[in-house]
């Protein structure tokens, strides 16, 4: 089982969009580190008309073809893992998500090939750990035919997400792990008089502790440590990194309130957490994808949802 819980982590290469989406909604304070909302990557897209092949293609990226019957099977299982998580995709929503899903993983697959990835022998070496956990090849194929497989499909699936997997990793890598720091602290009022009042008692020399507590009793409006790119506001983070130590900012007007930050501590290299680290590498792969499909060549089939929009 062991090499079947390795394909496994491969296959959830799909669903990791849906299921990090629904994570990072829950998590975060307001005006704390959170990650910020990035518009899905552009590129420039080529309508492609019907064509006489005799199998229908849903898109093709580099020369490379994702078919219809591809995006409808990424897309059953789209909607089981968000059938298990409380969800209901509409059939054009997850039509989109799918299609999304399978060219990001082929922009990263041809990238990896690209940089001396080995195919041939990842999908030899992943079917052969796979087919181990099962007593015989008839027990196997018939799990891959519950997943909407059969060997060959496997095959090309297996290759594809291994090698995307590997490409993604080598991104994230990039991120270092370690980065300027501050730790702050902030005042949130949602009344724009009422704040610049707190902000005038703080000027003459108001406790800055005293009123956090007033607005944030449990946490007295600690921030904690954050680096650049992880607040879900950009003027809150620039305004953290441009005051000094012990300085109190202007009253910062966000879609959340009035704010006042005070940076308490401040390291030019302190170690990023897990979840900091996890944000800025989303980040950076979103960036990623955004550049190479900027510069790739993407033609789309006709969508069986004419409201879905690339």
């Amino acid at each position: 089982m062991r090499g079947w819980r390795k394909v496994n982590i491969v296959r959830g290469i799909g669903l990791l969009a849906l299921s990090g989406i629904l994570l990072w909604g829950c998590t975060g304070a307001v005006g704390g580190p959170s990650p910020t909302a990035s518009p899905p990557p552009t590129a420039t897209w080529t309508p492609w008309p019907p064509s006489p092949t005799p199998v229908p293609v849903a898109a093709e990226v580099n020369g490379e073809r994702i078919t219809v019957e591809e995006v409808q099977a990424e897309m059953a299982r789209l909607q089981a893992a968000a059938a298990q998580l409380g969800m209901n995709l509409a059939p054009e929503e997850a039509w989109q998500r799918a299609l999304d899903d399978l060219i990001d993983q082929v922009l990263l697959a041809q990238a990896a090939v690209e940089q001396g990835f080995d195919l041939e022998a990842a999908v030899q070496q992943g079917l052969t750990e796979a087919q181990a956990a099962y007593p015989s090849t008839e027990a196997f194929l018939a799990y891959l035919a519950s997943l909407g497989f059969d060997e060959a499909g496997y095959r090309a699936w297996l290759g594809r997400a291994t090698a995307a997997a590997w490409m993604r990793d080598r991104i994230a890598a990039q991120v270092p792990t370690q980065a300027e720091q501050v730790h702050a602290q902030q005042i949130l009022i949602y009344n724009e008089q009422e704040a610049r009042q707190v902000w005038q008692a703080l000027q003459s020399g108001a406790d800055f502790d005293q009123w956090a507590a007033v607005y944030d009793p449990q946490n007295r409006g600690d921030l904690g440590w954050f680096p650049r790119g992880v607040l879900s506001e950009p003027a809150l983070e620039a305004a953290a990194f441009q005051l000094d130590v012990g300085a109190i900012s202007p009253v910062i007007v966000t879609p959340w309130g009035y704010h006042i930050l005070r940076v308490l501590e401040r390291q030019s290299a302190r170690p990023l957490s897990t979840p900091a680290r996890q944000i800025l590498q989303q980040r950076t792969l979103a960036q990623w994808l955004q550049a190479r499909r900027a510069q790739s060549e993407i033609r789309l089939g006709p969508s069986p949802y004419p409201t879905s929009a690339p």
